[in-house]
């Protein structure tokens, strides 16, 4: 498998690449649910699990690692008539495994309001908020080796206020 790798140099320098270290498999299941109530009310859900096991060589020495993964994503958009719609999202990722160690996991959420005009809908005004309950998003990274530990640690600004306007021109016309 290609994959990305740190090796610690004699000079005491981190160097990260990429190259054929080894193989990984994974074994999982995923669902996705979508289903219409009321006529307004889009709902929808989507998940999978994995067991992933990473068996790799890097500077002569084997290493086996082991772990499960997790992603969830589920929505929901109410249409009130046909020029108003609002719609929200959550996202879940669990904590990672990758060759070397394990990285953090995270959620992400959204809400959105939607305004069609003019004929056929032909413009939208939309207004969307993401992560307006959460304003940084910390990310942790850690590469076990037997001849070093490196942490990785960011902090990130996630809270985002959108307003954004699209125009629909025409349409495509095929053959």
């Amino acid at each position: 498998s290609i994959a990305q790798f740190t090796s610690l140099g004699s000079d005491s320098v981190a160097r990260t690449t990429y190259a054929n270290i080894g193989e990984s498999h994974s074994t999982g299941v995923s669902l996705s649910v979508n289903t219409t109530l009321f006529q307004k009310l889009n709902l929808n859900i989507n998940g999978s699990s994995h067991y992933i096991q990473f068996t790799s060589t890097i500077d002569g020495k084997l290493r086996n690692i082991d772990g499960y993964d997790c992603n969830v994503f589920a929505s929901a958009a109410y249409r009130f008539n046909k020029s108003w719609r609002v719609s929200g999202n959550f996202s879940y990722y669990s904590p990672g495994i990758f060759f070397q160690g394990t990285i953090t996991g995270n959620t992400r959420h959204s809400a959105t309001i939607n305004k069609t005009f003019l004929k056929d809908g032909k413009a939208a005004l939309t207004l969307t908020a993401n992560n307006p309950f959460q304003k940084h998003r910390r990310s942790h990274s850690e590469i076990n080796d037997p001849s070093f530990r490196l942490v990785q640690e960011s902090n990130s600004l996630t809270r985002q206020l959108r307003l954004s306007f699209s125009y629909r021109f025409g349409k495509l016309q095929g053959d």
